[in-house]
């Protein structure tokens, strides 16, 4: 390129970053986003309650293929790209606007692909056709044998889509198509590490090299899967939670025992769930049901609406009901959950000024 191919084209994607990309970027992460919020996933638990909604989801991020990595790309893959550096390549690329989903542990890529197909944000596009890089006998075990699988000489394991948002703010034809990564930590993590190091496999990479791939990928799948086991032991004993009035609260039991008064937790909450209530004295399943009964949470949540003009989160019903000790009626409950109120609305406040 010349450089007034250079600045035509620069203009070109600048026009577009505001025009498309910018947008849609924000509409993306704000529609994933949502995958992260308080019960969620609660459609994908059991119906009485016992097991904690999944939370699936430990963070998300979104990126904009930068204008030298789109030229790149260009001269890499001119059979792909026949106009050369130019808008309609940029415009034709299918992983110009990207997402990276991360999950906790291999079993929850299944709930990710569940989510995908019966969406009402996304459409999962077939060409190109969503992508395993998985074993077989992983394919096998979570359920995704559905998806074209591959495998990477690294060990590299994850899910691939290629997605176009359904609603957004740029019109319907304009809308370029959306490439999502979805992995576990421990994935993520050893391709933060790989990308820092540089390395590529199979492209002209050491013997001792191409050995370390072999050997982080062995160690890592193994310890996707021990967490993977950890996981599903937990969810079992969730799920079988027995008690009595004096034994103690703990991550087996919570969910079971807020479901006695229909409320209900997500995974990634039970701990700090657990760290409030004892911090406030609730140590037992007699304690906390000495708080915590239906007319008091119904005074709770009408409070919340009438200060809030919505209804408390599980979490903000759990944090109001482990300051009830003492409480001897309703209109004390009311002026708690009210002072609950303000101390939360104080934080929204320090950490909007802190952003």
């Amino acid at each position: 390129m010349d450089d007034s191919a250079d600045d035509e084209f620069l203009r070109a994607y600048q026009s577009y970053y505001l025009s498309v990309l910018g947008p849609m970027r924000d509409e993306l992460l704000k529609a994933l986003q949502m995958w992260r919020s308080d019960g969620y996933w609660a459609k994908y638990t059991d119906q009485d309650g016992r097991l904690p909604s999944p939370s699936p989801v430990q963070r998300v991020k979104v990126r904009i293929k930068r204008p030298e990595s789109v030229v790149d790309k260009i001269h890499r893959k001119p059979r792909d790209f026949p106009d050369g550096v130019s808008v309609n390549s940029l415009k034709a690329m299918n992983d110009v606007l990207g997402a990276r989903v991360v999950v906790y542990f291999l079993s929850q890529l299944k709930l990710i692909d569940r989510e995908l197909r019966g969406s009402d944000e996304f459409d999962v596009l077939n060409d190109p056709a969503p992508v395993a890089y998985l074993r077989q006998d992983q394919a096998e075990k979570y359920g995704l044998t559905h998806l074209e699988r591959r495998t990477k000489d690294s060990g590299y394991a994850s899910l691939h889509y290629s997605l176009r948002l359904r609603n957004s703010s740029v019109p319907d034809g304009e809308r370029p198509v959306i490439e999502l990564q979805v992995r576990t930590i421990t994935e993520d993590l050893w391709s933060e590490v790989e990308h820092v190091l540089g390395y590529k496999p199979g492209k002209q990479t050491s013997f001792s090299v191409k050995h370390q791939f072999q050997v982080i990928s062995g160690l890592l799948s193994a310890i996707d899967q021990h967490f993977d086991f950890l996981n599903e032991e937990l969810k079992r004993y969730q799920h079988e939670a027995q008690w009595k009035d004096g034994d103690p609260l703990n991550t087996e039991n919570l969910a079971a025992v807020l479901a006695r008064v229909e409320v209900g937790c997500d995974q990634d909450e039970v701990d700090a769930l657990l760290r409030l209530l004892f911090s406030r004295g609730v140590k037992t399943v007699e304690d906390f049901f000495s708080r915590a009964n239906f007319s008091r949470l119904q005074r709770i949540r009408q409070t919340y609406m009438r200060e809030e003009s919505r209804n408390p989160t599980n979490f903000e019903l759990v944090a109001t009901i482990a300051t009830l000790d003492g409480t001897e009626n309703e209109l004390e409950v009311e002026e708690l959950t009210r002072r609950n109120v303000a101390f939360l609305r104080a934080w929204d406040d320090v950490r909007q000024r802190l952003s």
